[in-house]
């Protein structure tokens, strides 16, 4: 569902917005995270055996009413393409694009699709062709970095970590729910500065902003964990939720961002899978090491994750490159992709005239 929605948010976006649109993935997201903690807070006072029951059902509302919506969404321009139904894909893009921008990246787009149908798409060939191996390694590796900063670990083990702090299951309830619905706020302030910011920097200061706060957290439970010391405490949730804050401003709604930009469209469905299905694997790992992490050394399990934290945004801050705000046709520039200069000329071509006239397998061939 995430990679769908993904996919589809990064297709149909304008490249002025696109931050902002795609951005809204990480924010819903966590709207529903912090929606079902309330709930869960609500019915913990509820003695019932049945009580467990009620906040199933009310997952169950997004879900129907997004299929009723379904009907009225469009599909994206560039999939039509690749169907070949040329009209309807120009059809959503006057929907969706201002008229002055139509022309420009209808032409792109249908172009690109030309010299895309003739390229390999299985996914062997992401990792033995060395354009594609690039993309997908930056997209599966900011993904895997960002799991380093400890997000998956806190997220879930949320409640736990408050309880070894000393504090009742009622207020672990309270912060777990608190915690969410701080970082839904600061991944809607996102929105405002993502389209902004070049992507690498956001990403990697980000991160490192995110390990700072897990560094004064380390020092905090090294020194307080189970003390009477209730300032101390207090500090230590607050980290938490800075860190929370951080995290959703700089980090969540950036990485989907970005990974639907890495990747052409004929692969991009195949790319976005990947970087996601690498979030489920860090999460797999993480999650699975933590109890037992916890048990066995404590606070230095935020070691794991801050001793590489810091050393993936070095690299994402000095090596990843930047695709703020140009259309998905022309990111190919960036990678080296054949028919490059074709693609990334055709705005200024369009703007002459040149053309105007021709065919996009004809303006591939007089380059």
């Amino acid at each position: 569902m995430i990679s769908s929605v993904t996919l589809w948010m990064t297709e149909i976006a304008p490249p002025s917005i696109r931050g902002i649109l795609v951005g809204l993935v990480g924010a819903s997201l966590l709207f529903g995270y912090a929606s079902s903690l309330w709930v869960g807070y609500g019915f913990y006072f509820f003695k019932s055996s049945n009580a467990w029951r009620v906040p199933f059902v009310f997952q169950g509302f997004p879900a129907l009413l997004l299929l009723v919506l379904l009907y009225w969404l469009p599909e994206s321009p560039r999939w039509l393409m690749l169907q070949g139904r040329h009209d309807q894909a120009r059809e959503n893009l006057l929907k969706l694009h201002t008229p002055e921008e139509v022309d420009v990246e209808f032409l792109q787009i249908r172009t690109q699709v030309e010299i895309d149908k003739t390229l390999p798409s299985s996914y062997w060939a992401m990792f033995t062709n060395r354009n594609y191996r690039k993309r997908t390694l930056i997209g599966m590796g900011t993904f895997a970095s960002i799991q380093t900063s400890g997000i998956l670990v806190i997220n879930n083990y949320g409640p736990m970590i408050y309880g070894a702090l000393g504090f009742g299951v009622e207020t672990q309830l309270i912060y777990a729910a608190a915690w969410l619905t701080l970082g839904w706020g600061g991944g809607c302030l996102a929105l405002f500065v993502v389209d902004k910011i070049p992507r690498p920097k956001f990403i990697g200061y980000g991160l490192l902003a995110c390990q700072a706060c897990l560094i004064i957290e380390a020092a905090l439970v090294a020194n307080f964990a189970g003390s009477d010391n209730k300032t101390a405490l207090r500090a230590c949730v607050a980290m938490l939720f800075l860190f929370v804050f951080i995290y959703e401003f700089s980090l969540d709604s950036a990485q989907f961002v970005y990974l639907g930009e890495l990747f052409p469209t004929h692969i991009r469905a195949k790319g976005v899978s990947l970087g996601c299905g690498t979030l489920a694997l860090m999460n797999v790992i993480w999650l699975s090491a933590a109890p037992t992490a916890f048990a066995s050394i404590g606070w230095k399990f935020y070691l794991c994750f801050i001793i590489p934290g810091c050393f993936c945004a070095a690299i994402i801050l000095y090596y990843l490159p930047d695709t703020l705000g140009l259309p998905l046709e022309e990111i190919n520039a960036i990678f080296e992709d054949e028919y490059r200069d074709s693609i990334a000329g055709i705005e200024e071509g369009n703007a002459k005239g040149s053309f105007s006239d021709k065919s996009p397998k004809e303006v591939v061939s007089s380059e």
